[in-house]
């Protein structure tokens, strides 16, 4: 997040734990299951997009 110019965006697909942390870590962001296009196995290993915006 430091770099990123203001109104700049992080983009990051994981699986959903994986998401989660990095979530938590920079403590912001909106987390959102990408479907079943990126499940692997099924529902239970799916993959989560954070989206994060640097404040201005």
């Amino acid at each position: 997040m430091r770099v990123l110019r203001p109104g700049g965006q992080l983009l990051v697909a994981d699986f959903w734990p994986m998401a989660r942390k990095y979530a938590e870590h920079i403590g912001q962001g909106t987390l959102r299951g990408l479907g079943p296009e990126y499940w692997y196995s099924g529902p239970w290993l799916g993959i989560t997009l954070l989206r994060a915006v640097k404040e201005h």
